[in-house]
């Protein structure tokens, strides 16, 4: 997170799906996502915020926009 810290003020969006990235669930895995919501609500972020595509089927899509609805909500609302 002192990464994330240190160059919060330069995140800005950007189109494509880097190759060296994994699919996963978004919300399971190890990154701590109120961590990084709440860094870039601190410092005014409020541009796209990309998720994995749901490669293992439509249940999956949907936890992960269930997910990301209340995250947005709670760090951008």
């Amino acid at each position: 997170m002192a990464l994330l810290r240190a160059v919060a003020d330069r995140v800005v969006s950007t189109l494509g799906y880097s190759p060296n990235l994994r699919h996963g669930v978004t919300g399971k895995g190890l990154n701590d996502y109120d961590a990084v919501f709440g860094i870039l609500a601190a410092h005014g972020y409020r541009g796209w915020v990309s998720i994995e595509d749901g490669m293992d089927g439509m249940e999956e899509m949907t936890e992960l926009l269930a997910f990301l609805r209340r995250m947005s909500e709670r760090y951008f609302a």
